[in-house]
């Protein structure tokens, strides 16, 4: 009788330990969740990244589907943010397997969003709009008319990306009042945002200036650095449509200097990846030392056959992980190759809007023809590095789309775009005799 009092007892302990470990463990991951959202929205990412792994831990240990999901869906927003194209696919995947395994619609309806924020970064807009639609029917299905109206605003930045900038205008201004009634302050930046952007493209800087200083009011109430960024950059464009050159070049001075400041190094860029990258080592490496225990036990009845065995799996261990080290590497040098010509892009990009603020203020002919050719090298030399980072191939460009290019914008830049038809032949060389 002993024994069977004794039995019940170390069952409901055990099973007391166990219940609340699995408390512990919900209420550690629903910390880092809350974390790494928090340092999302302030726009630290290394910060955010190493908050989202530590919760991915827990996440993984209690099977927690709905938690994978919105873990990978903030991996997908800062990859996004990040221009990191790669990382972005790789976690709008994962976002989207995870939701479907949960009633966890809303955060579905996330992972469409980045679905089409990936089509729209690598040029496939019709995808893009189908995947912003899709996302906005999963937001009203649970209700949520801001988010989906959020979405289908998306749709506007589609419109832009096809050069539809009045037809964009009709998505943003029917998505701006609807914030304004819920009273929501990270949804009426971005409404100010994407009209103050949308006026600017339709070279409307005086409308564009009240709905650039809302969103920057925001941005600085909700501490998001990045879109901080983005209405300095809008002011300053404003500015100069509003001809207040001098305003505008010091507008664009500050953001030039916030620019360079908010930048992130790429040695974070680095330890971020290596923080997702150790952990799933870390998994690999659990399972292999898992398989080696089992071996183990095998070569105890079947020496001679587990001995071979254990032979061959050690070998076969240490060629993956030094195949691992070399991806690894590879990976690493071809993500800092594209990093760098993506920033010296940008202080191109830089360089070449201060010298056309500056051409504004100058009479001299001699003069400005000089800035504008100085302008137009810098565009050309930008191109050139813009076409390596987006590019498959990091040591070569594909001249004919550069040439075209270069051709657009030089002709843009002296107002020869309607007058001259830019057209490059593809007829092959004639032969030689």
């Amino acid at each position: 009788m002993r024994k069977i009092y004794w039995f019940i007892f170390t069952f409901f302990l055990f099973s007391e330990i166990s219940f609340s470990q699995k408390n512990a463990n919900q209420d550690s991951l629903n910390f880092y969740l809350k974390r790494a959202d928090e340092k999302v929205t302030a726009g630290e990412w290394l910060a955010a990244t190493q908050f989202y792994v530590r919760a991915q831990r827990f996440a993984e240990s209690l099977d927690n589907a709905c938690a994978l999901c919105a873990i990978h869906c903030g991996f997908a927003k800062i990859a996004a943010t990040n221009e990191n194209n790669n990382d972005l696919r790789q976690a709008a995947q994962l976002a989207e397997k995870y939701c479907r395994t949960c009633p966890d619609t809303l955060n579905l309806g996330r992972s469409w969003m980045y679905r089409g924020v990936l089509f729209f970064k690598i040029g496939q807009m019709d995808s893009s709009a189908t995947c912003f639609e899709r996302a906005a029917e999963l937001f009203l299905s649970q209700k949520d008319s801001l988010r989906a109206a959020t979405a289908l605003a998306k749709v506007g930045n589609v419109r832009e990306g096809q050069g539809k900038y009045r037809e964009a205008l009709d998505f943003y201004l029917k998505y701006y009042a609807v914030p304004q009634v819920q009273a929501d302050d990270f949804f009426r930046m971005n409404a100010n945002i994407w009209l103050a952007g949308n006026y600017i493209y339709l070279e409307r800087g005086a409308e564009a200036m009240p709905f650039t200083l809302e969103a920057r009011r925001l941005a600085q109430k909700l501490g998001s650095k990045y879109e901080f960024g983005v209405t300095l950059e809008y002011e300053a464009k404003a500015l100069s449509m509003m001809k207040q050159p001098q305003k505008a070049f010091d507008v664009m001075q500050h953001y030039a200097k916030y620019y360079r400041d908010t930048l992130i190094p790429s040695e974070q860029v680095a330890q971020m990846e290596n923080l997702k990258t150790e952990y799933e080592t870390e998994k690999k490496e659990a399972q292999i030392a898992l398989q080696n225990a089992e071996l183990t036990n095998q070569k105890r009845t079947i020496w001679g056959i587990g001995s071979i065995l254990a032979l061959v799996l050690v070998g076969g261990f240490f060629l993956f992980r030094l195949n691992q080290k070399l991806n690894k590497r590879n990976r690493e040098k071809e993500f800092l190759i594209k990093e760098i010509h993506h920033r010296v892009k940008n202080n191109l990009q830089v360089l070449s809007s201060l010298l056309h603020l500056q051409s504004r203020g100058i009479k001299d002919e001699t003069a400005l023809d000089a800035v504008r050719e100085g302008q137009n090298r810098v565009d050309a030399m930008g191109l050139i590095h813009q076409k390596l980072y987006m590019g498959e191939n990091l040591a070569a460009v594909e001249m004919q789309d550069y040439l075209k290019n270069l051709g657009d914008t030089l002709l843009d830049s002296f107002g020869l775009d309607e007058r001259v038809k830019n057209q490059i032949s593809t007829r092959p060389a004639a032969p030689r005799r």
